[in-house]
């Protein structure tokens, strides 16, 4: 697990690069003490702006600090994948996170030996 802390009205991002196609992508993360709005997002290179990156999971608030949050998604194109975990709307307090993330090549079959 690795450890996080988003201070209070900011976020934190946790960057994955693919250079190759076809990745199962999995986390699971919790907060300390108080949830969390978490998603994820494909900026495919460094250089494109974060606000143009496309939403591969819309922005939700997670209640991470009662149970752990776990999810998956098939990354079929390289690029950067972004896991947003995002505090902005606490003005007060700052959010401890813990995640594990996870990179799986996929096995592609095409039917022929």
């Amino acid at each position: 697990m690795q450890e996080l802390f988003v201070r209070a009205g900011c976020y934190a991002l946790v960057l994955l690069e693919l250079e190759e196609p076809n990745f199962s992508l999995a986390w699971e993360f919790s907060s300390e003490h108080r949830n969390i709005c978490f998603s994820v997002v494909f900026r495919g290179d460094e250089k494109r702006a974060l606000d143009q990156a496309r939403v591969l999971i819309q922005l939700m608030r997670c209640n991470s600090h009662r149970q752990a949050v776990r999810g998956q998604l098939n990354a079929r194109e390289p690029g950067t994948y972004l896991l947003v975990f995002d505090n902005s709307f606490s003005r007060f307090y700052g959010k401890k996170v813990f995640y594990h993330l996870t990179a799986t090549k996929m096995v592609m079959y095409d039917g022929t030996e």
